[in-house]
């Protein structure tokens, strides 16, 4: 094996053995306070999808799985005992653990409904009332400058 792949290989090991360590010996209350947040959070994403109740439970799990387990991941397997320093770990984790896990729903929900999300359909048909609108101004404003001209000349 190449000296990288010895590395890399060290470092899983050394970060999954921070994680045993780290969450065997977190007091119970501590874990419930790094998850706290992400489960509120994935709760208020998902209330707030639009599409039917298995999307909004798709986004939802998404962010709020993805959050606790990459804010907790990311704390645990780099063993961070400073609390302050926790904290700010546990917070990059969990942005990053959520984007992983509500890019992922949406891979689903777009599975789920013929490649878009709902809310890409919704925003696809905003756009469409959008263009319309401006043509159909663009249309009487050219009508009324050509009424306007027949009018003087």
């Amino acid at each position: 094996m190449r000296f990288a792949g010895k590395g890399l290989m060290h470092l899983a090991k050394s970060l999954g053995n921070n994680f045993k360590s780290s969450i065997g010996k977190m007091p119970k209350t501590e874990l419930a306070f790094m998850v706290a947040p992400d489960v509120v959070m994935g709760t208020a994403f998902g209330m707030t999808t639009p599409g039917d109740i298995g999307d909004k439970l798709l986004t939802g799990l998404g962010s709020g799985l993805g959050g606790a387990a990459g804010g907790v991941g990311l704390r645990a397997g780099l063993g961070i005992k400073n609390p302050m320093l926790g904290l700010a770990t546990d917070w990059g984790g969990s942005m990053v653990g959520d984007m992983v896990g509500v890019a992922g729903a949406d891979a689903v929900i777009r599975a789920r409904h013929g490649g878009m999300t709902p809310a890409e359909k919704q925003l696809l048909t905003q756009q469409m009332q959008t263009e319309a609108r401006i043509k159909r101004e663009a249309q009487q404003e050219l009508m009324d400058k050509l009424m306007l001209r027949q009018k003087y000349s």
